[in-house]
């Protein structure tokens, strides 16, 4: 997720600070519904499993899980299932 847009979420959902743009204080009351904060990351609830947490990943953390689930040693992967099971979990 774009980093302004997750930090606008993550504002919203932990303090109740809305963005100035009005487009933006829409979509963020919208889709904050479907988030919680935990740990101080933010967590997309899972649709099928309301008690499942999905964590959201911002744009420049990419590269790095990338990294540690393919490129890092300990991080090999045998196929592609499991390596998209491996990073969703």
């Amino acid at each position: 997720m774009e980093g302004t847009h997750y930090n606008n979420l993550f504002n919203y959902i932990n303090s109740k600070i809305l963005p100035t743009e009005e487009k933006d204080k829409q979509q963020i009351l919208r889709q904050s519904k479907n988030y919680v904060v935990k740990n101080n990351f933010l967590y997309k609830i899972d649709k099928n499993n309301k008690n499942n947490f999905i964590r959201v990943v911002k744009v420049n953390e990419l590269d790095s899980i990338l990294y540690m689930f393919h490129d890092d040693p300990l991080g090999g992967h045998f196929a592609t299932d499991s390596m998209f099971n491996k990073i969703r979990t």
